[in-house]
């Protein structure tokens, strides 16, 4: 994002900083979104959100992060096995996986 006058106070000049943004859910559970990019005034402090950070904020509260898997127990052996070969804890592992098929499908 490029440097620009604010425009909510009209005086300080906006930088592009990477924050973590508390955010409350419906129910008052507070989560942190970590790594936004915002523009932010170097005189009122103010933020600006772009379309790419209010999505990633859009993502994180529809998104929490949990996810129950039932596994068969013979799949769940072989990842446990895969995880220990990478020096990884078991969420850590099928975390990686589903990141793998992600990027190999986008």
């Amino acid at each position: 994002m490029a440097k620009y006058r604010c425009p909510s106070c009209g005086k300080g000049m906006t930088s592009t900083r990477i924050v973590s943004v508390p955010v409350r859910l419906k129910r008052g559970k507070k989560i942190t979104v970590p790594d936004v990019a915002v523009d932010e005034c170097d005189r009122c402090g103010d933020r600006i959100f772009d379309a790419v950070a209010l999505r990633k904020i859009e993502d994180y509260q529809q998104c929490t992060g949990r996810l129950l898997l039932r596994l068969e127990p013979t799949m769940h052996a072989q990842l446990l096995r895969h995880s220990q070969r990478a020096h990884r804890s078991l969420n850590q592992q099928i975390v990686h996986y589903i990141a793998q098929g992600l990027k190999k499908g986008a």
